[in-house]
């Protein structure tokens, strides 16, 4: 059995307290492999604040007619390759969206092609910028990471796969308080997982 990081960037968690927030809303990664040993299949999620910019407006007619919200955000390769590499945009269709909370989601996904096979990978999510919340400093640029293990699992000989969660793209917590609340998740393979959840240090 192997555990898998899948980096679920935890949102632009709204306190009830005043928050300001930059373009970034937050979202997840996920990869599997292909029938191609020197491939895998990335997939992501990406939330934008809707009123940012024509390129993270989005409502129903933008849904129908499948449009690309086209946000500026690079995926790196920044371990495992020859050299820390851009290697993909982060742009999706838009799938859902919320006037109110002010929010549009996209999701995509495209084909790596990996330098060599079989070792393990790390990938990031990096631009500007995440949100600014009072007594926690300005915004800050986003990050999100994930690590492909692609050596073939011990029970089974071929490649794992990461799991794969989905969320709001916004969370409302009422501020100074503990909270817990589930992450629907899914591992194809069906075997125990972990998901790390990246602090706020990290998020900025």
């Amino acid at each position: 059995m192997m555990r898998v990081p899948l980096s679920i960037s935890l949102l632009c968690a709204w306190l009830m307290s005043s928050a300001d927030c930059s373009h970034f809303r937050g979202g997840s990664m996920s990869w599997k492999p292909t029938t191609n040993a020197s491939q895998i299949e990335i997939s992501h999620q990406m939330a934008w604040r809707r009123s940012s910019s024509s390129s993270s407006f989005c409502n129903d007619a933008t849904i129908a007619t499948q449009k690309t919200l086209t946000v500026s955000a690079y995926l790196y390769c920044r371990v495992g390759c020859n050299s820390s590499s851009r290697i993909s945009l982060m742009h999706g269709k838009c799938i859902a969206y919320s006037a109110s909370e002010d929010w549009s989601l996209g999701e995509d996904s495209f084909i790596f092609n990996v330098p060599i096979p079989g070792i393990k990978y790390t990938f990031r999510l990096e631009d500007c910028c995440w949100q600014s919340i009072r007594n926690r400093g300005s915004s800050d640029s986003m990050r999100m990471t994930m690590t492909a293990d692609l050596r073939p699992r011990a029970d089974t000989g071929v490649m794992n796969s990461s799991p794969v969660a989905t969320m709001s793209p916004i969370v409302r917590l009422l501020a100074g308080c503990q909270h817990s609340f589930r992450i629907p998740g899914k591992h194809l393979e069906l075997t125990a997982s972990s998901m790390y959840i990246e602090n706020t240090t990290e998020n900025g």
